[in-house]
């Protein structure tokens, strides 16, 4: 009955648009909350490049130029690490930075700004070091949520099981195993100097 049916339709729409955007309702919270592991929040949320472009965006219409200015400095930067790339792929390859690449350059950014920070401290500038806190600020509100310690220190355990390592001469082998899967997620010198002490412990120990 095609009565029947038009009445029924938008109640059928209405049911399906509460679902899903329950649906939705419920993962932005769960990503807020940040009570689902990383790789199902990665499935959950946009990648970082959709994400800036998404709020590159915004930011023109909200103008905040700080921010805007910082957005266009990661876009360009990836644009021109996607360039490098293409002399050593393949014909027909697609030079797009994978996620983990698109992460590592914006840990190299971050880096980069705290090496900057040091540097205006000691020449007397905090106006310029503010400035660089400000935009790390922004670069990291693009990067996942941070490793806990706990978390950070699991990783590199079993980093050094499955690499065999016993003691600091084999740190570069821990590092390649830990490394992939810390970027972006924990500090470059935080992770260097645990997987340090955590080697120094195990060659204590083996000596014991």
């Amino acid at each position: 009955n095609v009565s029947v049916l038009g009445a029924t339709l938008p109640f059928i729409f209405l049911t399906w648009r509460f679902f899903f955007g329950s649906i939705a309702g419920l993962a932005t919270s769960l990503l807020k909350c940040n009570r689902v592991p990383y790789f199902e929040r990665e499935l959950l949320a946009m990648n970082i490049q959709t994400r800036l472009l998404t709020e590159m965006k915004e930011t023109m219409k909200s103008g905040d130029a700080e921010r805007l200015s910082v957005i266009r400095m990661l876009r360009s930067t990836i644009k021109n690490k996607e360039i490098e790339k293409r002399p050593t792929l393949s014909e027909g390859d697609d030079p797009s930075l994978t996620e983990a690449e698109v992460l590592q350059v914006l840990s190299t950014a971050v880096k980069q700004r705290k090496d900057s920070i040091a540097l205006f401290i000691q020449g007397d500038r905090t106006d310029l070091a503010d400035k660089e806190k400000k935009e790390i600020l922004i670069i990291e509100s693009f990067l996942p949520p941070a490793l806990s310690v706990e978390a950070l220190n699991q990783i590199i355990q079993d980093a050094i099981t499955e690499s065999g390592a016993t003691s600091t001469k084999q740190m570069g082998n821990v590092m390649k195993l830990v490394s992939p899967k810390v970027t972006g997620k924990a500090d470059g010198k935080q992770v260097s100097d645990m997987v340090k002490a955590c080697l120094e412990q195990k060659q204590l120990s083996s000596a014991a």
